[in-house]
């Protein structure tokens, strides 16, 4: 039977086709879970953290930064759009995409009133948490008495 249509090409049993299609499935869902993701760097030192974060593509005013119960929320929102045009085919194909990444950290002992957070133009943001300074309690040992 020569069916120009069929989904199998020589030699490809159904088992073959169905191989392909879970595997392009789940490669594309690694794909799509990793772009709905960002990269980030976290110091710390003595006095503070310091937090750089890779959004390319994304602007300032997507960015939302949440500073509650000693955790640094990170929220960022993407909308991105594809035209290819050609006119000698008199073709228009546009593709839409929209995605929300969240990360959420635990840093805790933080002066929330100095965070300072500067987005470049390179589409990195670098987020300053400056420390407490929590002085510690003194230590006093304790005598342990025995019993007769």
């Amino acid at each position: 039977m020569d069916n120009k249509y069929s989904i199998f090409s020589r030699g490809q049993n159904v088992f073959d086709v169905a191989n392909d299609m879970l595997t392009k499935s789940v490669s594309q869902f690694a794909d799509n879970a990793y772009n709905h993701s960002f990269k980030l760097d976290i110091k710390e030192t003595n006095n503070d953290y310091t937090v750089h974060v890779d959004l390319p593509g994304i602007k300032q005013e997507d960015i939302q930064l949440d500073y509650q119960n000693d955790a640094l929320s990170i929220t960022a929102k993407r909308l991105e759009e594809t035209v290819v045009e050609n006119s000698e085919h008199n073709y228009i194909k546009r593709e839409r995409s929209f995605g929300s990444m969240h990360r959420s950290l635990y840093l805790p002992d933080v002066q929330v009133e100095a965070i300072k957070a500067t987005f470049k133009k390179d589409g990195t943001l670098d987020i300053l948490l400056p420390k407490l300074h929590v002085t510690e309690a003194p230590k006093q040992s304790i005598k342990i008495d025995s019993e007769i």
